[in-house]
């Protein structure tokens, strides 16, 4: 501790001095500072420690001045001593100090006329109203300046502080959101694992059944049929999922000068999602067969598909799915109804970020990575578009508007009926 170590290099100076002018007074407040000092080591770091150090460190100028026989100079070291305890910005010692250095100062006023000292031709012995007064007022010009000195050390102090704990709030937020990170990163490991192993199950199973029961020659034309319907579907899911992960990640160009017939597209991909399984839900389709959107054709099969196949997975079993459309000026008007689950009013902002779902827990009855709403906006926003979510007396309700193109010619073909393309493919194209 600086205060003790202060004070014990200024005993064996105020021994000597003592011993060498065979001043008795000098070797008591000698032993008074040695005491003092030795009670504060015993004590540790503790403020009752600093403060006992402290003031024995006020008392060294008068013990200084006893031992010297009361030279002059000696007690302006109080101010000197009075900055080392300002150091520590702590009041209590400082004070303690200040009224010791004081004390001593009152104490050499009368030091003569009590025998303390033995010289009568000192400042204090011939003048002690002067002397007093020009040490009380050193001391108080000490004093005025270490307190002004608190004052902008405490400001930049404060100002310290508060980068600190920014500091240490940018770190705790980093490490909370590396930690939110690491989680989301095994939970989306195990979502996408699962959602990949499920079709591959089938598509690997139907193959080995179509490839042994072909061997044996012995397969019914419907199971070669059923076989190749499966794998085309769970293919067909697989390449839905890889489009929606690129989609997700990649910056979406968008190509509205061309454009694809609504109404058809819907057809295609509710005859793919509805063979999946026997519950499937019941799609009713009110679009105009010649209303079109200014959108590449991957790029619409990828919305749609994301909408049609959230409302077919989240509607009520026995209630279908609606999907409704309409032209409006140079937009379209899509909207898609189903009896379920209603959104809670705090999650129809963050349903549209990526890998959010409303429920997250292990036994969830539907599966999927949070990602086709995500693509839905990000496609929408791409394109000049937009994407509402609804929800009312159970039914939810999703609004999306895109640019209208031209009103296709029914039974023509056209660039409108371009065959379906890979979703890897796909991507690259759009």
């Amino acid at each position: 501790m600086l205060l003790v170590g202060l004070v014990c290099a200024a005993v064996p100076l105020l021994s000597g001095l003592a011993v060498g002018a065979g001043v008795l007074p000098g070797l008591a407040a000698s032993a008074v500072v040695v005491t003092m000092v030795t009670a504060a080591t015993a004590m540790g770091d503790r403020l009752a420690a600093r403060t006992l150090a402290a003031a024995a460190l006020g008392v060294v100028p008068l013990a200084s001045w006893i031992a010297t026989d009361g030279a002059d100079g000696v007690l302006l070291s109080s101010a000197v001593l009075l900055g080392v305890v300002a150091l520590y910005q702590e009041h209590r010692p400082y004070v303690v100090a200040a009224t010791s250095a004081a004390l001593g100062v009152g104490i050499a006023a009368i030091g003569p006329a009590l025998g303390v000292v033995s010289s009568s031709a000192t400042l204090a012995a011939t003048q002690p109203i002067a002397f007093v007064g020009g040490q009380l007022l050193l001391l108080l010009a000490a004093v005025a300046l270490h307190l002004l000195w608190w004052r902008f050390s405490e400001a930049d102090q404060l100002v310290g502080e508060a980068s600190m704990q920014e500091m240490v709030a940018v770190q705790r937020s980093m490490l909370s959101r590396m930690q939110d990170t690491e989680r989301l990163k095994d939970e989306l490991l195990a979502v996408v694992s699962h959602e990949f192993r499920t079709p591959l199950t089938a598509i690997i199973g139907f193959s080995q059944t179509l490839r042994r029961s072909a061997s044996m020659g012995q397969l019914p034309a419907e199971m070669v049929e059923l076989s190749a319907d499966r794998i085309e579907r769970n293919g067909l899911r697989l390449s839905r999922l890889i489009g929606n992960m690129l989609a997700a990640t990649m910056d979406v160009e968008p190509h509205t000068e061309r454009y694809f017939p609504i109404s058809a597209t819907i057809e295609r991909l509710v005859e793919e999602f509805g063979g999946d399984d026997d519950g499937t839900t019941e799609v009713e389709v009110d679009v105009p067969e010649d209303m079109t959107a200014r959108m590449s054709r991957e790029h619409l099969r990828l919305l749609l598909g994301n909408l049609v196949d959230n409302g077919m997975k989240f509607a009520d079993p026995g209630t279908p799915l609606r999907i409704r459309g309409r032209v409006a000026g140079d937009e379209i008007a899509l909207v898609f109804t189903n009896n379920g689950p209603e959104v809670p009013e705090h999650m129809r902002e963050q349903i549209f970020a990526r890998f959010v779902q409303v429920d997250l827990s292990d036994t969830r009855p539907h599966d999927g990575i949070g990602l086709g709403l995500h693509v839905v906006r990000k496609l929408c926003d791409a394109h000049g578009g937009s994407l509402e979510l609804r929800c009312q007396d159970g039914l939810v309700v999703l609004g999306v508007t895109l640019p209208a193109g031209p009103a296709r010619v029914v039974g023509v073909v056209g660039e409108s009926d371009e065959p379906p393309v890979d979703a890897r493919t796909a991507h690259h194209r759009a």
